[in-house]
């Protein structure tokens, strides 16, 4: 097994990272002895959708039956039939606050709290896992971790960090030397009012759920599918091979029904969506003619 370093600065990366600076919103009064319900209730008041995500009560462990997420104290680890992804948190101080969770699609998070200025302003997460695998930036500023046959273990989503009042950080991450660097620029706002919540945020499948609908007569058939949370952070036609391979995966015995025209429309819907189309499910219909993605694209995947 090899390490390496996460090296996190604040800010949101699915492992992703928010920055809430800021107390003045409505999980500022809330009070509570424990800190992980202070930061979920700061967390939902900036980036509600991921919160929304959470496992409610106290799980430390979801599984979507082909990949599972467990988190402790100080880990979140990712497991599938691909391999397995640790993240290991660093040590604070009271000047900062790491709480986990699990998210209802086999992913998890860590939501670090800066709870004043004197807080760090990056943190080292150690990554544990093959010694084949690779982390690589993508063009969105997330980070895809795959091994030598070019499936992917682990992804961290991109970095995003907003303060309390919902205001954009800039942030970004850089790799280096098995060293990932988040740097969260906090000290370049003005009027930054702590605490700050970033959320590193990691996952496995790009492909939620997938199925299948015939039509009357079983004059054709719909291939549906749902992209996972961690799935909209890799839409990079360089992994287009790893969509395919999920879809058919969570299409389980349908999967040869993925036609070369199926395969296009997807495609499509990968890339589509990085441009602001497409939706919360994906069609795809057996009777439209076999068209190259990048020609459908222009025509918003309906040509």
């Amino acid at each position: 097994m090899r390490k390496t370093v996460l090296n996190q600065v604040l800010a949101g990366l699915a492992v992703s990272v928010c920055v809430l600076s800021g107390a003045s919103s409505a999980s500022a009064s809330t009070s509570s002895d424990d800190p992980s319900v202070e930061v979920l209730d700061q967390l939902n008041a900036v980036a509600s959708e991921v919160a929304s995500e959470i496992v409610a009560g106290d799980s430390s462990s979801t599984d979507d039956g082909s990949a599972a997420a467990v988190v402790t104290e100080d880990t979140l680890t990712l497991t599938s039939e691909v391999g397995s992804f640790e993240l290991k948190a660093p040590g604070v101080n009271g000047n900062e606050a790491v709480e986990p969770f699990v998210l209802d699609d086999a992913s998890a998070m860590f939501a670090i709290r800066l709870n004043n200025a004197d807080a760090a302003r990056n943190y080292d997460f150690e990554i544990t896992t093959a010694d084949d695998v690779t982390g690589t930036i993508m063009k969105n500023g997330g980070v895809i971790f795959t091994n030598t046959a070019g499936e992917a273990v682990g992804v961290v989503a991109a970095p995003w960090a907003k303060d309390a009042a919902g205001k954009d950080i800039p942030t970004w991450f850089t790799l280096k030397d098995g060293v990932l660097t988040q740097s969260v620029d906090v000290d370049s706002v003005e009027n930054v009012v702590y605490p700050v919540i970033a959320d590193p945020y990691a996952g496995q499948y790009l492909v939620q759920s997938a199925w299948v609908t015939w039509q009357p007569g079983n004059s054709g058939y719909v291939v549906h599918a749902v992209p996972s949370a961690i799935g909209t952070q890799v839409q990079d036609q360089a992994f287009l091979g790893e969509w395919t391979k999920d879809l058919k995966t969570k299409l389980g015995s349908n999967a040869y029904l993925v036609s070369s025209s199926i395969e296009n429309q997807y495609h499509c819907h990968v890339i589509y969506t990085t441009w602001g189309g497409g939706g919360p499910t994906w069609d795809m219909e057996s009777w439209r003619p076999d068209i190259w993605w990048w020609v459908q694209a222009a025509a918003g995947c309906n040509p």
